[in-house]
C-alpha cells in the first residue's frame, strides 16, 4: 500500500463515516488526523530498530589525496544513522567518536598527520573524517542504515516491506483509539501491532549466528 491507501485502509478500519481522504493534503478534521497518525506510525516503526534490513543501504566513493574531511554524498551515503562496515581499499576502518578524536588527536596536535588511514569518524554535524589524513586516493566502501525515510506524497510507499504494511495501519489505529478514548479498540489493536512488530523482527534483524 502507499501512503494514500493506508489512510485510506486506517479511516475504514476506524469506522469513521463518509469517504477518502482524496488526498494526503488539503484534509481537516479526522482526516488530518488519519494522515498525520499513518506518517507518525511508519516513523515509528523505523526507529524501533537502528539496523532493520529495510534500512540498509550500501555507497562508495574516492578519498582524495591530502584530504580528510567529507560530506557523507561524496560517497553516496543518505542520511546514515549508523554505519556498520567502513572499508577504505577494501580493508575495515575502525570507527571513533568525536570526543576521542578531540582527545586523542586534535589536543595531540596529530590532526594533520597523513598516512594510509585507520579510523573513521563522523562528526556531530555528520561530516566524515579519515585519520590519518589519506595520503593517496583510496577507494571507500560504506554499508549502512538509514534514518527514517518520511512518506510525504500519496503515491509513496513505506520501506517496510509490503507484506508487513498492517503494522502501519495497527500503530495508526492505536493513535485514533488513543485520540478517541477507545481502551478497547487501543488494546486490541495494542496485542496486534506487538505481533506484527515480532514478525518483522524475525526477518528484518540481523540474525545472530553462533560458530
Amino acid at each position: 500500500m502507499n501512503y494514500l491507501e493506508l489512510c485510506q485502509r486506517v479511516r475504514q478500519d476506524a469506522g469513521v463515516s463518509g469517504e477518502g481522504p482524496t488526498a494526503v493534503t488539503g484534509q481537516s478534521g479526522i482526516l488530518s488526523r488519519i494522515v498525520s497518525w499513518v506518517k507518525q506510525a511508519n516513523n515509528e516503526i523505523q526507529l524501533k530498530n537502528k539496523d532493520w534490513r529495510f534500512l540498509w543501504a550500501q555507497g562508495s566513493g574516492n578519498a582524495i589525496k591530502m584530504a580528510g574531511e567529507y560530506f557523507p554524498a561524496d560517497f553516496g551515503i543518505t542520511k546514515p544513522r549508523n554505519i556498520s562496515s567502513f572499508l577504505y581499499n577494501n580493508t575495515p576502518l575502525i570507527e571513533r567518536d568525536w570526543a576521542w578524536y578531540q582527545r586523542e588527536v586534535k589536543a595531540a596536535g596529530k590532526d594533520n598527520e597523513h598516512g594510509i588511514p585507520t579510523y573513521f569518524i563522523v562528526r556531530p554535524d555528520e561530516k566524515i573524517l579519515l585519520f590519518p589524513i589519506p595520503a593517496e586516493v583510496g577507494t571507500v566502501t560504506i554499508d549502512y542504515y538509514r534514518k527514517p525515510v518520511q512518506l510525504v506524497n500519496g503515491v509513496d510507499k513505506p520501506l517496510l516491506p509490503e507484506e508487513y504494511h498492517e503494522a502501519i495501519v495497527c500503530r495508526a489505529l492505536m493513535l485514533y483509539a488513543h485520540y478517541e478514548e477507545d481502551t478497547y479498540l487501543f488494546q486490541v489493536k495494542l496485542a496486534e501491532f506487538n505481533q506484527w512488530i515480532n514478525l518483522i523482527s524475525q526477518t528484518e534483524q540481523p540474525q545472530i549466528t553462533f560458530e
